[in-house]
């Protein structure tokens, strides 16, 4: 029979840490030649919790970067004055064949699309649903 029982006073709580602290911590281990056990030891962390926080900030700037790459911001529209077919009945030339070039760009890759104009909305519509 126990007729005594002892509590271990100095058992650890769990710990909450701030945005701030875990980005500092982060940033502390992509230091060049600085490794994620002896950043944790300075913290008093343990390395696989600060493992974890490193590979959430790395798989955060992989989904913001393919966010970016799909982002209207990036795309820089022309404004394209087209003639309807009245105007060019009431004598306003307009070039022959009426094709309007579009051009993308984004870093080394450079599109053209040549479409004719009775296609302008169609093509408007499928730049829409591309750049979603």
């Amino acid at each position: 029979m126990i007729t005594s029982a002892s509590v271990d006073s100095t058992r650890r709580r769990r710990r909450f840490h701030s945005l701030d602290f875990k980005i500092n911590a982060v940033n502390r281990c992509l230091q060049p030649g600085v490794s994620v056990a002896s950043v944790a030891r300075q913290l008093d962390l343990n390395a696989n919790l600060l493992r974890q926080w490193v590979g959430d900030y790395e798989h955060s700037l992989k989904l913001a970067s393919a966010s970016d790459a799909h982002t209207v911001d990036q795309c820089a529209f022309v404004p394209v004055k087209l003639q309807s077919p009245q105007q060019a009945s009431e004598g306003i030339d307009l070039p022959s064949p009426q094709v309007v070039s579009v051009f993308l760009e984004q870093g080394d890759l450079h599109v053209r699309l040549d479409v004719d104009s009775s296609k302008v909305a169609e093509l408007g519509r499928l730049l829409r649903e591309v750049l979603r």
